[in-house]
């Protein structure tokens, strides 16, 4: 599986400094599997040559030059990855799922030809400290820098031939205020922890950098010609409809092939623009397991969090859909279910819309949506009419609820990305907290008894119903939106509400019982 991300990071006999460094890789990256690190080590540097980690991709090189061009040269023909770093072994990665957010910044330029830069908390926007860049842009730069350049002025190299770029009519430097790879090799305070720091000269370094002033021009006329020709190539197209995000939590390839499979062959004659990202616990061996042509049609993002919430959130944040539509691997669709989604989706108050879930095993309704009502004075939420016959009146129309759950989901991703998501902290109360927080901004959570689905496996996994029938944790503010309004949906299709020892009915004027999932 090709990398993401190739950290290029020479050592200066600083072990310590590499591991702290390491530390904050480990505590931000979203993806570590999709991470590698070209690690330059000096010749006379024993204790740097036994740097090692068990969680991440470490390439070694063994510097036979010293000059910092000629090792940026070397390492950079040994990565392998996407998009390239540099770093120094005096940077902390600061801000959590740093590379998500990179990498949505990339999925802006069709070409791949970009510079994104963080936050240092130094030089901020003025210069490029910890350039990022795409293996494109790499070799149109000729191997990144020249070999010339002894310890300094790399940085100001490329980042004033993007600058000469956008002078050229293409602004193709892009700085990320948020996202902060702080740099620590800049205070005098700093001098005794980090070892042998000292002001080496600069002065051969700066006459080479005014030197080169023609060839970064030149570069940049280069580049400003790739882009230009891509552009002719390659015409625009407008992003995908909808972002189908698959969560195979249970790592069951067969199951998420099968629901691919039945999604892009239902779309076959209704021509839907959509794409899929799959957001894989363990993409090795499940999803490396799935066909190759299902894997070729996906966006794979590891993500070896179990956390439903947050791993939902991750895949939204590099989709680019106007929609979002949620999946797990114990969904298939039924055909035209896609379709009916997005057609219940067009009215400009509906931000949600919910699936109808079937049980596979007698075909019965497993979901609508969720309704609430009071049991010894305790909010509990319930899936009302489990268990009738799809067709059933109540369950074939539209009808509009306070929340659905999250499994054949759609929503809308401006609204979705204003109330910043899922909540990560409620585990088994995602849906609900969501469905609240966006019927508070004055819109619609309905259910489409056309998008239907079947579920294969009727009980949540353990991890995510911590809190699945107590909503106790619930913050206060949503809590209070709360209605209990089972009593009042069923009364509307001819039903009511009783209940004995063993649990909570439904009673049709024919006396005849259902009984309600009640969960509890």
């Amino acid at each position: 599986m090709v990398k993401n991300f190739s950290l290029i990071l020479p050592t200066r006999s600083r072990p310590d400094l590499v591991k702290r460094l390491f530390s904050s890789i480990l505590e931000t990256t979203a993806n570590l599997d999709l991470l590698e690190i070209i690690l330059c080590i000096d010749e006379d540097d024993p204790e740097s040559h036994k740097i090692s980690h068990a969680l991440l991709a470490i390439k070694k090189i063994i510097a036979t030059q010293r000059g910092m061009g000629s090792i940026i040269r070397n390492c950079y023909s040994k990565s392998t990855a996407r998009y390239i770093i540099l770093v120094n072994d005096d940077v902390i990665f600061r801000t959590k799922n740093w590379d998500i957010k990179v990498l949505e910044v990339f999925s802006r330029f069709p070409d791949d030809l970009a510079l994104v830069y963080c936050n240092d908390l130094y030089y901020g926007r003025r210069l490029s400290s910890f350039p990022i860049l795409s293996r494109t842009a790499c070799n149109l730069m000729d191997n990144i820098c020249p070999a010339k350049y002894k310890s300094h002025c790399i940085d100001s190299h490329i980042f004033d031939t993007f600058k000469r770029l956008s002078r050229l009519g293409h602004e193709r430097l892009v700085y990320l205020p948020n996202v902060i790879l702080e740099h620590m090799h800049y205070g005098v305070t700093l001098s005794s922890y980090e070892g042998n720091f000292f002001n080496a000269n600069r002065t051969n370094d700066q006459l080479s950098f005014l030197s080169l002033a023609e060839q970064r021009q030149q570069t940049a006329f280069k580049m400003a010609q790739y882009i230009e020709s891509s552009a002719r190539k390659t015409p625009k197209s407008p992003p995908p409809l909808v972002s189908i995000i698959i969560h195979p939590s249970n790592n069951l390839p067969q199951h998420t092939a099968a629901c691919l499979e039945d999604i892009i062959c239902d779309n076959k004659s209704k021509q839907l623009d959509f794409e899929i990202v799959i957001i894989s616990d363990d993409s090795t061996k499940g999803i490396s397991s799935l066909p190759k042509k299902l894997r070729d049609k996906a966006i794979i993002l590891s993500c070896n969090d179990a956390n439903t919430a947050k791993a939902f959130n991750k895949g939204a944040a590099i989709a680019k859909g106007d929609y979002l539509v949620f999946l797990d691997d114990k969904c298939l669709p039924r055909g035209g279910w896609l379709e009916a989604l997005t057609e219940s989706a067009k009215d400009q108050e509906i931000a949600i819309v919910g699936s109808k879930w079937l049980n596979p095993r007698n075909g019965r309704v497993e979901h609508i949506g969720v309704s609430f009502f009071q049991d010894n004075g305790t909010i509990r939420d319930t899936c009302i009419y489990a268990g009738l016959s799809p067709v059933h009146p109540a369950v074939d129309k539209i009808r509009e609820f306070q929340a659905v759950k999250i499994p054949g989901m759609l929503v809308k991703k401006d609204i979705f990305l204003q109330v910043n998501g899922f909540d990560e902290n409620l585990i088994g109360l995602e849906h609900i907290d969501l469905c609240l927080k966006i019927r508070k901004l004055g819109k619609k959570v309905i259910y489409s008894p056309q998008a239907s689905l079947y579920h294969y496996d009727q009980k949540t996994a353990e991890k995510d119903t911590i809190n699945s029938t107590n909503l106790k944790n619930l913050p206060p503010r949503l809590k209070k939106q709360i209605e209990c309004d089972l009593e009042k949906q069923l009364s509307e299709d001819g039903f009511s509400l009783c209940s004995d020892e063993a649990a909570f009915h439904i009673q049709s004027s024919t006396t005849v019982k259902e009984k309600i999932t009640s969960r509890h």
